[in-house]
């Protein structure tokens, strides 16, 4: 029987920011999704809302972006597109994680240009 993992710490989730937004950049160019660093509006980027995020606006809406981006929570994570889970529910946390990743975002995609 596998045993089940325990959700990292606070700190722990923070620290693999960098690497997860690496990983969903990686992700969107192997699909070959069109122009999609140029569509990206900076200053609008929010990863805490579902219609300019990341995924959001490339697809009008999070839940709206193909299933192989979205399909679990756990992949969605781990490509720095959502939020992990265990997250969600401690609001200072979670809004503390979202400006970080949306910061990681702003800062890859400026690099990238």
């Amino acid at each position: 029987m596998k045993e089940r993992q325990m959700p990292k710490s606070f700190h722990q989730e923070m620290a693999t920011i960098p690497a997860r937004v690496q990983r969903g950049m990686n992700v969107l160019d192997k699909m070959g999704v069109c122009d999609w660093r140029e569509r990206i509006d900076l200053q609008r980027l929010d990863i805490s809302r579902a219609d300019v995020c990341i995924l959001g606006q490339l697809y009008g809406y999070f839940s709206s972006a193909p299933d192989q981006l979205v399909h679990t929570s756990a992949l969605s994570t781990k490509c720095g597109f959502n939020v992990p889970s265990h997250l969600k529910w401690r609001d200072e946390e979670c809004d503390r994680y979202c400006e970080t990743l949306t910061g990681e975002w702003k800062n890859a995609l400026s690099s990238a240009a």
